[in-house]
C-alpha cells in the first residue's frame, strides 16, 4: 500500500487555494473592467434618443482572414467601402453618418 501525496495548493474540499497576490490582482482587474463598463454606459446614456451604436469586437476582426482594411471594414454592418479615383483612394460610407 502506498501513500498519495496531494499538492499543498489544494484545500480540504478539493478546491485550489489562490494566493493573496493573485486574488488582489484579479480584484483590481475586475474593478478596472467595471469602471470601463460604467464609463461606456454613461456615454451611451448621453447619446440622443434614436441614435444607434454598433461595436465590432476585436476578436471578430482578428479572427477573420482578411488581406486589407477594406475587407475588414466591409464585414461590419452598415459600412460600405468603394474604390476611389486612384489605386489608394477609397470612399467610406457608414450608415447614418451623412446626409
Amino acid at each position: 500500500m502506498g501513500f498519495v501525496e496531494f499538492p499543498s495548493a489544494l484545500a480540504g474540499d478539493g478546491k485550489a487555494v489562490v494566493p493573496n497576490s493573485e486574488r488582489t490582482q484579479r480584484i483590481e482587474d475586475l474593478k478596472k473592467q467595471r469602471d470601463r463598463l460604467q464609463q461606456e454606459l454613461n456615454q451611451l446614456k448621453q447619446q440622443p434618443e434614436g441614435v444607434s451604436r454598433s461595436i465590432v469586437p476585436r476578436s471578430e476582426l482578428s479572427d477573420q482572414p482578411t488581406r486589407s482594411m477594406k475587407e475588414s471594414l466591409e464585414s461590419a454592418p452598415g459600412v460600405t467601402v468603394r474604390q476611389g479615383q486612384g489605386g489608394r483612394d477609397g470612399n467610406l460610407s457608414i450608415r447614418g453618418s451623412g446626409k
